[in-house]
């Protein structure tokens, strides 16, 4: 008798479940990072006047492209984009995990924990890229552009771990959308329209770092004017990180779980006969 991949949250060993979940969210990471490296230096590049937008692109993504060893894998700008979503994504899928074995609602601390993981590491990515590719000489980030970058992070993990799943029920049973279609819909569009909103504050942060004696008319001309190209780059960020990316993710989990579960059954069973033909062994053995 099979079981479904629901089956192997409640009978699955939890150190197998726990690596299988750890390592299709690395995977998952492996795979969108490279595409998040290249818009995001861009947006930092091009907000601290160091390089256009589009010609930073070109160039981030021709040299991983064209040599994807130095460009990816020792690389320390792609190894800390690697880390973040990296981290996000064991988080996310460690805490589902866990609150399923216990019988209790995800929602809530799946939120918490992604955006703690998320900030912390953001923090140190944004750290490191700030001072590389800003144009003056590195400081200190004020507590504010910390804060601001902080905003940021929950309101896209809100959308991109929170918000999904309770939509996708919604569209489901109101509007009568297959709550497959629903799902990868929900996945796809809500950490995108988020930046909308996010978009500002992200802005309003490199700014204050970068021109910190700016008046708060100069940096809402400097939002107004990045605002429109920014919120497509980082739309076009976060659709391969969080949008592809959670899709790529919970593909990858129900197969991986699937698999395990399968390979656990056989191994039970092997177990199973090797203790029977023991036993007649030893019943043989006796007569």
């Amino acid at each position: 008798m099979s079981s479904s991949p629901d089956d192997s949250f409640s009978s699955l060993p939890l150190p197998l479940l726990l690596l299988s979940e750890a390592s299709t969210a690395l995977a998952t990471a492996f795979c969108v990072a490279p595409f998040v490296t290249v818009i995001d230096r861009a947006i930092i590049q091009n907000a601290a006047g160091t390089s256009h937008l589009w010609p930073a692109i070109k160039t981030g993504a021709r040299e991983i492209l064209l040599r994807p060893w130095n460009g990816m894998l020792r690389n320390p700008v792609f190894l800390l984009m690697w880390m973040v979503y990296g981290g996000t994504y064991v988080t996310a899928n460690t805490i589902e995990v866990l609150s399923r074995r216990a019988k209790r609602d995800f929602v809530y601390p799946k939120f918490l924990g992604t955006s703690v993981t998320n900030i912390v590491l953001s923090t140190v990515k944004d750290r490191a890229y700030t001072r590389n590719f800003g144009k003056v000489a590195p400081k200190a980030l004020p507590v504010y552009t910390y804060g601001l970058f902080w905003t940021r992070d929950m309101m896209t993990m809100a959308a991109a771990f929170t918000l999904p799943a309770p939509i996708a029920h919604h569209l489901h049973a109101h509007l009568d959308i297959p709550l497959t279609t629903a799902q990868t819909a929900s996945q796809l569009i809500l950490p995108c329209s988020i930046q909308l909103l996010s978009t500002p504050i992200h802005l309003a942060a490199l700014d204050m770092y970068n021109r910190p004696d700016a008046t708060l008319r100069q940096r809402a001309v400097q939002i107004r004017r990045e605002y429109a190209k920014s919120v497509l780059a980082r739309m076009g960020r976060i659709l391969p990180a969080l949008g592809i990316g959670g899709v790529l993710n919970g593909w990858l989990r129900e197969r991986a779980r699937a698999g395990a579960m399968s390979g656990w059954q056989e191994w039970g069973r092997g177990r199973r006969w090797v203790g029977a033909a023991g036993v007649r062994v030893i019943a043989k053995a006796e007569l």
